[in-house]
Protein backbone atom coordinates (compact mmCIF):
# COMPACT_ATOMS: atom_id res chain seq x y z
CA UNK A 1 0.00 0.00 0.00
CA UNK A 2 1.73 3.27 -1.10
CA UNK A 3 0.64 7.19 -0.66
CA UNK A 4 2.70 9.53 -2.43
CA UNK A 5 4.45 11.79 -2.20
CA UNK A 6 5.94 10.07 0.80
CA UNK A 7 8.60 11.30 3.59
CA UNK A 8 11.36 9.54 5.42
CA UNK A 9 9.86 7.15 8.44
CA UNK A 10 14.25 7.62 9.28
CA UNK A 11 13.23 10.93 10.60
CA UNK A 12 10.98 9.65 13.34
CA UNK A 13 13.07 6.48 14.78
CA UNK A 14 14.74 8.64 17.22
CA UNK A 15 12.82 11.33 17.74
CA UNK A 16 11.95 13.96 14.77
CA UNK A 17 13.57 17.47 14.93
CA UNK A 18 11.34 20.02 15.06
CA UNK A 19 12.48 22.07 12.37
CA UNK A 20 11.86 18.73 9.66
CA UNK A 21 8.21 18.09 11.45
CA UNK A 22 7.47 21.65 11.18
CA UNK A 23 8.27 20.98 7.37
CA UNK A 24 6.51 18.14 7.22
CA UNK A 25 3.07 19.44 8.16
CA UNK A 26 3.37 22.79 6.24
CA UNK A 27 4.23 20.58 3.34
CA UNK A 28 1.61 21.59 0.93
CA UNK A 29 1.95 17.90 -0.83
CA UNK A 30 0.45 16.13 2.79
CA UNK A 31 3.52 13.87 2.81
CA UNK A 32 1.71 12.38 6.28
CA UNK A 33 -1.46 12.14 4.72
CA UNK A 34 -2.59 8.44 3.73
CA UNK A 35 -4.23 8.57 0.78
CA UNK A 36 -5.06 5.01 0.26
CA UNK A 37 -6.89 4.93 3.51
CA UNK A 38 -8.09 8.57 4.03
CA UNK A 39 -8.01 10.30 0.86
CA UNK A 40 -11.29 10.63 -0.39
CA UNK A 41 -12.71 11.14 -4.18
CA UNK A 42 -14.70 10.42 -6.56
CA UNK A 43 -14.58 7.06 -8.12
CA UNK A 44 -16.22 7.86 -11.35
CA UNK A 45 -16.21 4.76 -13.99
CA UNK A 46 -14.45 2.72 -11.65
CA UNK A 47 -17.87 2.19 -9.63
CA UNK A 48 -19.53 0.60 -12.36
CA UNK A 49 -18.94 -2.86 -11.99
CA UNK A 50 -20.75 -2.56 -8.49
CA UNK A 51 -23.01 -0.64 -9.67
CA UNK A 52 -23.64 -3.64 -12.70
CA UNK A 53 -23.87 -5.98 -10.02
CA UNK A 54 -26.66 -4.76 -8.58
CA UNK A 55 -28.50 -4.06 -11.90
CA UNK A 56 -28.17 -7.60 -12.77
CA UNK A 57 -29.15 -9.28 -9.39
CA UNK A 58 -31.99 -7.17 -9.47
CA UNK A 59 -32.81 -8.27 -12.94
CA UNK A 60 -33.46 -4.51 -13.97
CA UNK A 61 -32.08 -5.97 -17.50
CA UNK A 62 -31.09 -9.05 -19.36
CA UNK A 63 -27.58 -9.03 -19.62
CA UNK A 64 -27.85 -8.98 -23.23
CA UNK A 65 -30.53 -6.39 -23.45
CA UNK A 66 -28.90 -3.92 -25.50
CA UNK A 67 -29.19 -0.25 -26.54
CA UNK A 68 -28.01 2.24 -29.23
CA UNK A 69 -25.72 4.76 -27.57
CA UNK A 70 -26.00 7.67 -29.51
CA UNK A 71 -23.38 9.83 -27.10
CA UNK A 72 -25.97 10.68 -24.04
CA UNK A 73 -29.49 11.14 -23.34
CA UNK A 74 -32.16 13.61 -23.50
CA UNK A 75 -34.78 14.02 -20.32
CA UNK A 76 -37.81 16.24 -20.59
CA UNK A 77 -38.81 17.88 -17.36
CA UNK A 78 -41.21 16.46 -15.15
CA UNK A 79 -43.29 19.50 -15.13
CA UNK A 80 -42.37 21.48 -18.52
CA UNK A 81 -41.67 19.18 -21.48
CA UNK A 82 -40.64 21.93 -23.43
CA UNK A 83 -37.51 21.94 -21.13
CA UNK A 84 -35.04 19.05 -21.43
CA UNK A 85 -31.82 18.22 -19.79
CA UNK A 86 -29.01 16.40 -21.63
CA UNK A 87 -27.18 13.66 -19.46
CA UNK A 88 -23.95 13.05 -21.57
CA UNK A 89 -21.61 10.31 -22.61
CA UNK A 90 -18.02 11.27 -23.64
CA UNK A 91 -18.72 9.53 -27.31
CA UNK A 92 -21.12 8.02 -29.19
CA UNK A 93 -20.69 4.03 -28.40
CA UNK A 94 -22.65 2.44 -30.91
CA UNK A 95 -24.56 -0.84 -30.42
CA UNK A 96 -23.96 -1.36 -26.51
CA UNK A 97 -25.02 -4.79 -24.06
CA UNK A 98 -23.67 -5.06 -20.36
CA UNK A 99 -20.25 -6.86 -21.08
CA UNK A 100 -19.60 -3.75 -24.02
CA UNK A 101 -21.01 -1.32 -21.39
CA UNK A 102 -18.39 -1.98 -18.52
CA UNK A 103 -15.65 -2.79 -21.69
CA UNK A 104 -15.88 0.67 -23.03
CA UNK A 105 -17.45 2.60 -20.05
CA UNK A 106 -20.82 3.79 -21.69
CA UNK A 107 -22.31 6.47 -19.26
CA UNK A 108 -25.34 6.19 -21.09
CA UNK A 109 -26.03 2.81 -20.35
CA UNK A 110 -25.24 3.60 -16.24
CA UNK A 111 -27.72 6.50 -16.62
CA UNK A 112 -30.99 4.22 -18.01
CA UNK A 113 -30.40 1.29 -16.22
CA UNK A 114 -28.63 2.93 -12.99
CA UNK A 115 -31.46 5.85 -12.81
CA UNK A 116 -34.17 4.55 -15.12
CA UNK A 117 -34.96 5.95 -18.77
CA UNK A 118 -38.38 5.51 -21.05
CA UNK A 119 -39.33 1.82 -19.49
CA UNK A 120 -36.72 0.83 -17.97
CA UNK A 121 -37.35 1.25 -14.30
CA UNK A 122 -33.54 1.19 -13.06
CA UNK A 123 -32.24 0.89 -9.76
CA UNK A 124 -32.83 4.40 -8.58
CA UNK A 125 -31.61 5.88 -5.89
CA UNK A 126 -32.84 3.62 -3.27
CA UNK A 127 -31.31 0.35 -5.20
CA UNK A 128 -28.13 2.57 -5.95
CA UNK A 129 -27.82 3.45 -1.99
CA UNK A 130 -28.49 -0.54 -1.77
CA UNK A 131 -25.55 -1.87 -3.42
CA UNK A 132 -23.14 0.24 -2.88
CA UNK A 133 -23.66 -0.02 0.60
CA UNK A 134 -23.64 -3.93 -0.15
CA UNK A 135 -20.07 -3.31 -1.31
CA UNK A 136 -18.76 -1.50 1.88
CA UNK A 137 -18.72 1.82 0.41
CA UNK A 138 -19.85 4.68 3.07
CA UNK A 139 -17.93 2.58 5.66
CA UNK A 140 -14.53 1.59 6.92
CA UNK A 141 -12.88 -1.28 5.80
CA UNK A 142 -11.59 -2.18 9.55
CA UNK A 143 -7.85 -1.76 8.00
CA UNK A 144 -5.63 -1.93 11.55
CA UNK A 145 -4.77 1.25 10.42
CA UNK A 146 -5.29 4.73 11.55
CA UNK A 147 -7.50 6.91 10.52
CA UNK A 148 -9.27 5.24 8.26
CA UNK A 149 -12.41 7.27 6.33
CA UNK A 150 -15.36 6.15 5.82
CA UNK A 151 -16.28 8.25 2.47
CA UNK A 152 -19.81 9.05 1.19
CA UNK A 153 -22.51 7.44 -0.57
CA UNK A 154 -25.23 10.60 -1.20
CA UNK A 155 -28.88 10.16 -0.42
CA UNK A 156 -32.11 12.43 -0.61
CA UNK A 157 -32.01 13.05 3.23
CA UNK A 158 -28.03 13.56 3.24
CA UNK A 159 -28.36 16.07 1.27
CA UNK A 160 -31.66 17.38 2.33
CA UNK A 161 -29.51 17.66 5.70
CA UNK A 162 -26.26 18.94 4.77
CA UNK A 163 -27.18 21.59 1.55
CA UNK A 164 -30.11 22.03 2.28
CA UNK A 165 -31.56 20.80 -1.29
CA UNK A 166 -33.88 18.46 -2.81
CA UNK A 167 -32.62 15.36 -4.69
CA UNK A 168 -33.56 15.43 -8.65
CA UNK A 169 -33.14 12.40 -11.16
CA UNK A 170 -29.30 13.97 -12.18
CA UNK A 171 -28.17 13.54 -9.23
CA UNK A 172 -29.42 9.93 -9.44
CA UNK A 173 -27.68 9.61 -12.77
CA UNK A 174 -24.53 11.52 -11.66
CA UNK A 175 -24.48 8.66 -8.73
CA UNK A 176 -24.85 5.98 -11.77
CA UNK A 177 -21.44 6.72 -13.12
CA UNK A 178 -19.29 7.42 -9.67
CA UNK A 179 -19.86 11.15 -9.96
CA UNK A 180 -21.84 13.93 -7.56
CA UNK A 181 -21.08 13.61 -4.15
CA UNK A 182 -20.19 9.98 -4.12
CA UNK A 183 -17.15 9.76 -2.40
CA UNK A 184 -14.46 6.58 -1.67
CA UNK A 185 -10.96 5.64 -0.63
CA UNK A 186 -8.59 3.93 -2.70
CA UNK A 187 -8.91 0.74 -0.27
CA UNK A 188 -12.88 0.46 -0.15
CA UNK A 189 -12.28 0.16 -4.01
CA UNK A 190 -9.89 -2.20 -3.69
CA UNK A 191 -11.98 -4.25 -1.29
CA UNK A 192 -15.16 -4.13 -3.21
CA UNK A 193 -13.51 -5.15 -6.43
CA UNK A 194 -11.71 -7.81 -4.21
CA UNK A 195 -15.54 -9.55 -3.67
CA UNK A 196 -15.38 -9.98 -6.97
CA UNK A 197 -12.27 -10.52 -8.14
CA UNK A 198 -12.49 -14.04 -5.69
CA UNK A 199 -15.08 -15.41 -7.97
CA UNK A 200 -17.42 -15.84 -4.58
CA UNK A 201 -18.56 -12.26 -3.36
CA UNK A 202 -16.93 -12.21 -0.45
CA UNK A 203 -15.50 -9.16 1.18
CA UNK A 204 -12.75 -9.76 3.59
CA UNK A 205 -11.27 -7.57 5.74
CA UNK A 206 -7.97 -5.92 5.00
CA UNK A 207 -4.96 -6.58 7.63
CA UNK A 208 -1.57 -5.52 7.65
CA UNK A 209 -0.85 -8.02 10.40
CA UNK A 210 -0.12 -11.88 9.56
CA UNK A 211 0.93 -12.80 12.64
CA UNK A 212 2.17 -11.16 15.52
CA UNK A 213 5.63 -12.81 17.09
CA UNK A 214 7.31 -12.55 20.63
CA UNK A 215 11.36 -11.86 21.22
CA UNK A 216 12.34 -15.56 20.46
CA UNK A 217 10.08 -15.39 17.12
CA UNK A 218 7.48 -17.80 18.74
CA UNK A 219 4.07 -17.22 17.18
CA UNK A 220 1.76 -15.49 19.39
CA UNK A 221 -1.26 -14.48 17.63
CA UNK A 222 -2.43 -15.74 14.11
CA UNK A 223 -4.51 -13.33 12.25
CA UNK A 224 -7.51 -14.82 10.71
CA UNK A 225 -9.06 -13.32 7.73
CA UNK A 226 -12.37 -11.33 8.90
CA UNK A 227 -15.28 -11.42 7.22
CA UNK A 228 -17.04 -8.08 6.06
CA UNK A 229 -20.03 -9.36 3.99
CA UNK A 230 -21.28 -11.73 1.81
CA UNK A 231 -23.75 -13.95 0.51
CA UNK A 232 -25.48 -10.55 -1.48
CA UNK A 233 -24.88 -11.76 -4.90
CA UNK A 234 -25.70 -14.94 -7.24
CA UNK A 235 -23.10 -16.82 -8.62
CA UNK A 236 -24.41 -15.97 -11.84
CA UNK A 237 -24.06 -12.56 -11.43
CA UNK A 238 -20.77 -12.40 -10.02
CA UNK A 239 -19.54 -14.79 -12.88
CA UNK A 240 -21.05 -12.11 -15.90
CA UNK A 241 -19.57 -9.01 -13.85
CA UNK A 242 -16.14 -10.79 -14.19
CA UNK A 243 -16.45 -11.63 -17.56
CA UNK A 244 -17.39 -7.83 -18.71
CA UNK A 245 -14.54 -6.60 -16.80
CA UNK A 246 -12.28 -9.04 -18.74
CA UNK A 247 -14.05 -7.70 -21.78
CA UNK A 248 -12.27 -4.56 -20.91
CA UNK A 249 -9.35 -6.19 -21.61
CA UNK A 250 -9.65 -7.93 -24.58
CA UNK A 251 -11.88 -5.23 -25.89
CA UNK A 252 -12.41 -2.19 -24.45
CA UNK A 253 -10.37 0.47 -22.52
CA UNK A 254 -7.81 -1.87 -21.09
CA UNK A 255 -6.61 -3.37 -24.12
CA UNK A 256 -3.02 -2.12 -23.67
CA UNK A 257 -2.90 -4.67 -20.32
CA UNK A 258 -3.79 -7.71 -22.72
CA UNK A 259 0.05 -8.48 -23.65
CA UNK A 260 1.06 -9.36 -19.75
CA UNK A 261 2.03 -12.97 -18.95
CA UNK A 262 -1.30 -13.53 -17.12
CA UNK A 263 -4.45 -12.68 -17.99
CA UNK A 264 -6.47 -9.57 -15.93
CA UNK A 265 -9.48 -8.03 -15.60
CA UNK A 266 -11.03 -4.18 -14.76
CA UNK A 267 -12.14 -1.16 -14.99
CA UNK A 268 -10.90 2.36 -15.35
CA UNK A 269 -12.37 5.77 -14.24
CA UNK A 270 -11.89 9.22 -15.29
CA UNK A 271 -13.41 11.27 -12.31
CA UNK A 272 -14.57 14.54 -12.63
CA UNK A 273 -13.84 16.95 -9.31
CA UNK A 274 -13.48 20.90 -8.61
CA UNK A 275 -14.80 23.42 -10.96
CA UNK A 276 -12.31 23.18 -13.77
CA UNK A 277 -13.14 20.05 -15.65
CA UNK A 278 -10.05 18.63 -13.83
CA UNK A 279 -10.45 14.95 -13.56
CA UNK A 280 -8.85 12.07 -11.27
CA UNK A 281 -7.15 9.34 -12.88
CA UNK A 282 -8.29 5.43 -11.82
CA UNK A 283 -7.28 1.99 -12.64
CA UNK A 284 -9.25 -1.02 -10.54
CA UNK A 285 -7.62 -4.63 -11.40
CA UNK A 286 -6.98 -8.05 -10.80
CA UNK A 287 -5.17 -11.28 -11.72
CA UNK A 288 -4.55 -13.69 -12.78
CA UNK A 289 -7.82 -13.63 -14.21
CA UNK A 290 -8.50 -17.28 -13.67
CA UNK A 291 -7.10 -17.66 -10.02
CA UNK A 292 -6.64 -14.35 -8.47
CA UNK A 293 -3.82 -13.57 -6.89
CA UNK A 294 -3.36 -9.15 -6.32
CA UNK A 295 -6.24 -6.58 -6.79
CA UNK A 296 -4.04 -3.40 -7.80
CA UNK A 297 -6.11 -0.20 -7.40
CA UNK A 298 -4.19 3.37 -8.78
CA UNK A 299 -5.36 6.58 -8.42
CA UNK A 300 -3.38 9.48 -9.69
CA UNK A 301 -4.71 13.08 -8.59
CA UNK A 302 -5.61 15.46 -11.34
CA UNK A 303 -3.90 13.06 -13.38
CA UNK A 304 -6.16 13.25 -16.52
CA UNK A 305 -7.75 9.71 -18.31
CA UNK A 306 -7.88 6.64 -16.10
CA UNK A 307 -7.05 4.81 -19.36
CA UNK A 308 -3.88 7.53 -20.00
CA UNK A 309 -1.43 7.98 -16.72
CA UNK A 310 -3.09 5.28 -14.30
CA UNK A 311 -2.60 2.55 -16.72
CA UNK A 312 0.71 2.64 -17.53
CA UNK A 313 1.41 2.35 -13.40
CA UNK A 314 -0.96 -0.58 -13.45
CA UNK A 315 0.92 -2.72 -15.96
CA UNK A 316 4.56 -1.87 -14.19
CA UNK A 317 2.95 -3.15 -11.00
CA UNK A 318 1.33 -6.69 -12.63
CA UNK A 319 4.62 -7.18 -14.77
CA UNK A 320 6.71 -6.71 -11.31
CA UNK A 321 4.62 -9.13 -9.73
CA UNK A 322 3.86 -11.61 -12.49
CA UNK A 323 7.55 -11.75 -13.29
CA UNK A 324 8.44 -12.15 -9.14
CA UNK A 325 5.37 -14.27 -7.90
Amino acid sequence: MVSLPSYDNNLFSGGIDSNDYQNLINDPQKPLFNRAIAGLYPPGSTIKPFIGSGVLQEKVVSPQWSYECTGGISVPNQYDPNIIYYFKDFKPHGHIDFFSAIAKSCNSYFYITGGGYGNIKGLGIDGLDKYLSLFNFGAKTGIDLAPEDTGLVPTPQWKKENKGEDWYTGDTYHLAIGQGDLLVTPLQLTVAMSGLANKKGILYQPSLLKEIVDANKNTVAKIEPKIIRRDFLSQNTIDLVNKAMRQSVTDGILGSLADLKYPVAGKTGTAQFGSDDQTHAWVIAYGPYQNPEIVVTVLVEAGGLGGGSALPVAKEIFKWYFDNR
